[in-house]
């Protein structure tokens, strides 16, 4: 799985949110470098999910709405799929005969787990 840049950006940008309470996009990208125009857009669809919520004029910024934010949910708000192979999100032509879809199955549960567990509170302790 490879994680895209819109996701690592998102993530990081919201560890520097939950680090510092309340910023402004510009200092989030600056202190991140982080391209302004596209963290705009990485926030809007974090404000649509509901994880982060705006405060509008010259003093405006971002800060996070909720206490516990998952990384499974910045993921999600993020348009990250979590699938390693196509036979997990479509039926296979090989499904009765497969002798690897376990190994797909199991890897593709560890690795929910994994990002399931931890928060942003975790990573900023």
């Amino acid at each position: 799985m490879k994680i895209s840049k819109k996701t690592q950006y998102g993530l990081r940008a919201l560890v520097f949110l939950a680090k510092n309470g309340f910023s402004s996009i510009k200092r989030i990208a600056q202190a991140e470098n982080i391209p302004y125009y596209y963290l705009e857009k990485i926030f809007s669809d974090l404000e649509n999910s509901g994880l982060v919520k705006s405060k509008k004029g010259s003093l405006g910024g971002y800060f996070l709405k909720k206490k516990k934010i998952k990384l499974n949910d910045i993921f999600e708000a993020l348009g990250e799929k979590m699938i390693l192979v196509d036979c997990l999100k479509q039926k296979c032509c090989q499904e009765k005969t497969c002798l690897t879809k376990s190994i797909w199955q199991n890897l593709y549960q560890k690795q929910k787990q994994y990002i399931d567990s931890i928060s942003l509170t975790d990573l900023i302790k």
